[in-house]
């Protein structure tokens, strides 16, 4: 079993470490930007609670958010399928 010290001053101390080393990753790294689609209601929602614009990304028509749904969700089954040893049926384009 661990002798980890559960303290509040020792989470203090490793938080200080923890922040440093994340502010370093953060700055070795490109901005986020989201690439999934988001819909004009989801994004008008997310501007009004003052979320970035990076983190709402591109807005896409109900037809675009349905395939690609479709699509994230054809990919998930193949995985599935894959995991399991089952040769997945093909899927139309």
């Amino acid at each position: 079993m661990s002798k980890r010290d559960l303290s509040f001053e020792a989470w203090e101390s490793r938080r200080g470490r923890t922040a440093a080393l994340c502010a370093r990753i953060d700055a070795a790294l490109p901005p986020f930007q989201r690439e999934r689609l988001r819909s004009r209601e989801g994004a008008e929602f997310l501007r009004s609670i003052g979320t970035p614009e990076n983190l709402i990304g591109r807005i896409a028509s109900d037809d675009e958010l349905d395939r690609e749904w479709a699509d994230m969700i054809n990919f998930a089954r193949e995985l599935r399928a894959h995991a399991a040893g089952i040769v997945p049926k093909a899927h139309p384009a």
